[in-house]
């Protein structure tokens, strides 16, 4: 997986994430290593915020800005915390909030892709303060708080903060039931939530509540990668993902999951799409009956008939 330096934009889709590259084995110990390939999965799907420097003519720290994300791109990554620390400094100076917010990301993966937990924590925390302000009043983007929470979750797992990370990921699942944010399960996000609620129970021993949420998570994130396919017009791969949603939701969650029927409905439009109207019907008709059985309202049917 490539991975985007803070400050450019990074799609969250669904597709399977596999470790990224940290850095050689003279660079960590076995432990530090172990804990930043725990972190980071989420950690890159989340935290990167995406938004760019502020509008010509050039602050100050748009230099040192963009010498950060250059060595972190090429992995030079003590180079890469150096050049944010100087362009987080000038854009406090500068008042620049957009800076600030871009600099303490940079800082914060630069730390975190090394291990370096405590700190990545700590600038993590920082940036969520802000955010959370930006956010109030209606300047910045839910998903951008949402990767920053999630982040700092699973650094807080990593820690052993367990009621931190459970918290943090809650507030994720509050922010979505009030309506401030819209987790989409055609994103990852709400699959890597799930996921990372498993985690918890799991640390804590509670194997068979993690197993609960690790299932609905697998199914979600065959879900969203068949959504990713289908968006970018890979049928065939899109089709195979929502079938292994289907087949999963089913055996995991059971016949009558508001999560099968959405996989049946996408399903179905996509054989829709291809002109199988007698296979896209079966599986709205199959949508309709999941979602009158487990009780959703008009809403859910009409979805599954658009």
């Amino acid at each position: 997986m490539k991975t985007s330096p803070p400050g450019e934009e990074h799609a969250t889709t669904g597709q399977s994430r596999g470790v990224l590259p940290i850095c050689s084995t003279n660079q960590l110990s076995t432990r530090a290593q172990r804990r930043a390939r725990a972190t980071l999965p989420l950690c890159f799907a989340l935290a990167f915020v995406a938004c760019g420097p502020e509008a010509d003519p050039p602050a100050a720290w748009h230099a040192p800005l963009r010498a950060g994300q250059q060595a972190f791109r090429e992995q030079r990554y003590p180079g890469a915390e150096a050049s944010f620390t100087e362009a987080l400094a000038l854009a406090r100076v500068d008042g620049a909030i957009t800076g600030q917010l871009i600099a303490l990301d940079g800082l914060a993966a630069s730390h975190a892709v090394r291990g370096n937990l405590p700190p990545a924590d700590s600038l993590y925390s920082r940036l969520l303060g802000l955010q959370r302000h930006r956010f109030e009043v209606d300047s910045l983007s839910g998903r951008m708080l949402v990767r920053t929470l999630g982040t700092l979750s699973e650094i807080s797992l990593n820690r052993g903060l367990l009621d931190r990370a459970d918290s943090l990921l809650n507030h994720i699942l509050e922010l979505d039931a009030s309506g401030a944010i819209d987790l989409r399960p055609e994103e990852a996000t709400l699959a890597f939530t799930m996921q990372g609620l498993g985690n918890v129970l799991a640390a804590r021993g509670d194997v068979a509540g993690a197993s609960v949420f690790h299932d609905r998570a697998a199914g979600l994130k065959l879900y969203a990668q068949g959504f990713s396919y289908y968006v970018g017009d890979k049928l065939e791969r899109a089709e195979q993902a929502f079938r292994g949603a289907m087949q999963h939701q089913e055996r995991v969650l059971g016949p009558d999951h508001d999560d099968l029927a959405r996989s049946a409905h996408a399903l179905g439009r996509l054989f829709d799409l291809q002109g199988r109207q007698r296979e896209a019907l079966s599986l709205y008709e199959r949508a309709v009956r999941v979602y009158a059985s487990a009780g959703s309202g008009r809403l859910g049917h009409a979805a599954a008939l658009d």
